[in-house]
Parts: structure tokens; sequence; C-alpha cells
């Protein structure tokens, strides 16, 4: 049973927990940057989230959501670092290669993204953000894989097998 005590301390225990949240300027500044990136203000969410991975630098949520803010304003080289800089913290993580992979699509470096989209698949399968960023990335049809090789249009092909019905409903003429 719960006793009007016991309700007390946890009431405590709560103000407790939340009181040292918001004592630590890193927390704060992160709480400001998700504030302005829920209202797509992209560049003051990046300079918040900036301040709190300067603040806590070994953050891994704090580096991810900056890379993204760094992605939303066209700094995808930039949030690639990020992501290594998170990768090399905790490389068992998968979010840091899936937030990279998505930065390396955007870039066109579709080899190199692939790779590293398939290394987060491996850490977390049950993840469909995966698969969907991997239709992305069509195999590479170069031997070595290329390893960051630009693809001109990653459309070409996508359309392949309707064109076949087509031509087969007219003879294919």
């Amino acid at each position: 049973t719960v006793t009007l005590e016991s309700k007390k301390r946890a009431r405590s225990e709560s103000f407790e927990s939340l009181r040292a949240v918001m004592s630590d300027p890193s927390v704060a500044a992160f709480e400001e940057g998700n504030e302005e990136f829920v209202k797509e203000n992209w560049q003051n969410a990046l300079t918040h989230f900036t301040k709190a991975c300067d603040l806590s630098p070994t953050n891994i949520d704090y580096l991810l959501h900056k890379a993204a803010a760094l992605s939303k304003v066209g700094k995808h080289e930039e949030a690639i670092q990020v992501c290594d800089g998170a990768i090399n913290l905790n490389p068992s993580n998968s979010k840091p290669y899936l937030r990279k992979g998505m930065a390396l699509i955007q870039c066109g470096r579709l080899d190199m993204a692939r790779v590293t989209l398939e290394k987060g698949a491996a850490l977390d399968p049950e993840n469909k953000a995966f698969a969907n960023q991997l239709k992305k990335c069509p195999p590479s049809s170069s031997s070595g894989g290329g390893g960051g090789v630009a693809v001109s249009n990653p459309e070409i092909g996508k359309h392949d097998e309707a064109l076949r019905h087509l031509l087969a409903a007219h003879g294919n003429q």
C-alpha cells in the first residue's frame, strides 16, 4: 500500500532530480536546442546543441542532435565528423551510424553510406530506419565499393520493373 509518507518521499525525490537536471547548464542548452529544433529554427538549435556539446562533450545524445541540426543547415560534412566522434565514444550504439549514413546520402557518398548503415543495422536489426535509408543506397556496381564515390542519380533504375511490364504489354516495342 502507498502511504502518505511514501508519496511525499517520491515527490521530494522527483523534485531533487528535476533540480539536479535544471542546475546542469548542458541540459538547459540541450532543452533549448530541442525547442528551437521543433520550431524548425535550425541555426538557433545548432547554437544550443553546440553549447550542450561543449559543456558535455561525451554525451552521445547531444552529439547526435548537433549532427541533425548541422544537416538541417546543410553542413553535412560537419555532421559526419560529429557522428564519427559519437561512434568513437560508443561503437556499439547504432544511432550515430544512422545519422552518419543519412548525412553521407545527402553528400552523394552512397557507397560509404551503405557501409555505414549496414554496420548500424547489424547493431540494431529491429530498427526499420536503417532499411529505409539503405533503399537510397543501391549496391555499387563498381568493384571495391568506391568508399565514397558520388553516384550521379540514385533514382536511376527505380522504374525499371514498371517499364518492363509496359514493354511486355506492347510486344517489347
